[in-house]
């Protein structure tokens, strides 16, 4: 009389298990209300992460064009400055007497002479003697200057396509009185001593063609891609003989 009861009790295990199984896999299910959270902050981690990596990548572009405007100026700036030095070294070059001819016989006519630097018009009859980059490395230059014309040596201005380029201004030329050591101070010697001013004005620019001074343009008449720096100083040149 006992084994139907015993099996009835085997019997029932399994049915409990199946049960709770049930009920185990119920409660693992999740809420209807949370579903497709964990895809939403994931891609919110996403914009986040792409929103980080495109400042990133502009701000470096930013700092690169920034690094090369600056050592662009400070190489126009060179120019200018070994634009001033080779004027100088020309006027040692022609000797003094050779700069007051040049300049006694130099005077801008009324063309726009000094409008492209955005500086005012030289007054009717002011001297002004102009010199250019190129007539300091072609072969009828003087020996001796220091400007750099070996193609062999590589690039002024590095790995870029800009080209160095300058002129010099002349002017303001006067006969220098000032006592001076060795001389005589009441201006009455045989000798004497003249002053001017040299405006050195260097740029670094794409030129439309290897070899040449012509700038290339955008749509507006400014150079493309132009750095200006200018270089001035007070020269004393002398003693040469009266005039």
């Amino acid at each position: 009389m006992r084994a139907p009861h015993t099996a009835s009790k085997s019997q029932s295990a399994p049915e409990r298990s199946e049960a709770s199984g049930r009920q185990r896999g119920v409660a693992s299910r999740p809420a209807p209300e949370r579903e497709g959270a964990a895809m939403f902050v994931v891609m919110l981690v996403l914009l986040m992460t792409t929103g980080v990596a495109i400042f990133a990548v502009h701000t470096t572009t930013s700092e690169i064009r920034a690094a090369g405007a600056a050592r662009q100026a400070l190489q126009t700036q060179y120019v200018a400055e070994s634009g001033l030095i080779a004027a100088i070294a020309y006027s040692d070059i022609i000797q003094p007497a050779g700069v007051d001819h040049s300049l006694q016989s130099s005077v801008p006519g009324g063309a726009p002479y000094m409008s492209q630097f955005f500086e005012p018009e030289l007054q009717a009859g002011k001297h002004n003697y102009r010199l250019y980059l190129s007539d300091m490395t072609t072969s009828a230059a003087p020996a001796g200057f220091p400007i750099e014309t070996d193609a062999a040596r590589g690039l002024s201005l590095g790995r870029t396509a800009l080209a160095p380029w300058f002129i010099v201004d002349i002017n303001d030329d006067h006969i220098y009185t000032a006592p001076i050591a060795g001389h005589r101070s009441d201006g009455a010697g045989s000798l004497q001593f003249m002053a001017a001013t040299y405006t050195s004005r260097g740029r670094t620019r794409v030129p439309a063609a290897v070899g040449t001074d012509v700038p290339r343009s955008t749509g507006d008449t400014r150079p493309y891609l132009e750095g200006a720096a200018d270089a001035r100083a007070y020269v004393v040149l002398g003693p040469y003989g009266r005039r």
